[in-house]
């Protein structure tokens, strides 16, 4: 906590009575902390074909030989968009282009973090992604 910015640790010094903050500000260190141990030249290769030349997007990403097409892709999927969103704009994630052949997406008015641990996005987001997965199981019964 202590490389955080200044601003960071003036609001947690703010909120430190607020437990459902400090619960969340805990929730994002563990978070942020928690990565997947991957060797750096796969990771460079990675970021950017996906993110500097946004080949995956445009169809021209290539593994195993092959490319990769997501309009392939049957299944329903779900786009989940942080509208603040810094790391991953909405407009990097294939939402706005219709990518996909069964597309859904959900806007939420909050930043990439926020998607999971705010406590309104577990008030209104995850009943929503609920309710989008109940409904596709629903339909791949019938």
């Amino acid at each position: 906590t202590l490389d955080r910015k200044p601003e960071v640790l003036k609001s947690l010094y703010e909120q430190i009575d607020n437990e459902e903050f400090v619960e969340s500000y805990k929730a994002m260190e563990r978070w942020v902390k928690d990565n997947i141990p991957m060797a750096a030249s796969l990771y460079k290769e990675f970021l950017e074909a996906c993110f500097l030349n946004d080949e995956l997007l445009e169809g021209k990403m290539e593994i195993g030989g092959k490319i990769v097409d997501l309009s392939t892709i049957e299944c329903p999927v779900l786009i989940i968009n942080g509208s603040t969103d810094h790391l991953v704009p909405p407009e990097t994630t294939g939402s706005k282009e219709g990518v996909f052949a069964n597309q859904t997406v959900i806007e939420f008015p909050t930043g990439h973090i926020g998607l999971s641990v705010s406590s309104k996005s577990h008030r209104s987001l995850w009943p929503q992604v609920t309710e989008w997965m109940c409904n596709q199981t629903a339909t791949a019964k019938n």
